[in-house]
């Protein structure tokens, strides 16, 4: 997933400040482990010149423009993050373990499902296997209507064998 997409998916979901909006880039398991804040800060800036987004007193968010565009660019898919502040750096009651293996040809919905995960709270264990906190039954029913379901699959982990 483009850099510039991904913020837009990561900010259409959940609008948040700078820093937030940083680390959400960085412990996403998206390939962007070191962002230098000026390719940040244009990007931002880029967007806010054409409409797309907008800077609030507090935080960054998406333009009805910008949600336009996003339907049109990401093929219509509904973004699942909680809207009040991110869980994704808070300490969470861990209990569920996704694997998935979505094809290649449906790569957005694959990039999709890694943002959500990160939105719910999930840490990556490798770039298609996370562990987080249970995930809510529309999100599930969800995967069924976009029929990747059936690339996706959920564990409950009960305890840790080496406690």
């Amino acid at each position: 997933m483009k850099f510039r997409d991904l913020i837009l998916l990561i900010l259409s979901s959940n609008p948040c400040a700078y820093k937030e909006l940083r680390m959400r880039l960085i412990h996403g398991d998206y390939g962007y482990e070191e962002i230098k804040n000026r390719t940040l800060q244009r990007t931002l800036n880029r967007f806010k010149t054409k409409g797309i987004i907008k800077h609030k007193k507090t935080h960054w968010e998406v333009t009805i423009e910008g949600k336009e565009f996003m339907k049109i660019k990401n093929k219509g898919l509904r973004n699942f993050f909680p809207k009040t502040k991110s869980s994704a750096f808070k300490k969470v009651k861990s209990e569920v373990l996704v694997l998935f293996d979505i094809p290649e040809k449906e790569r957005y919905k694959r990039d999709w499902l890694r943002s959500e995960l990160v939105g719910f709270g999930f840490e990556s264990i490798q770039r298609s296997v996370w562990f987080g906190p249970k995930l809510p039954k529309e999100f599930l029913e969800y995967l069924i209507e976009q029929k990747i379901k059936q690339y996706v699959h959920m564990f409950k982990v009960s305890k840790d064998v080496f406690q």
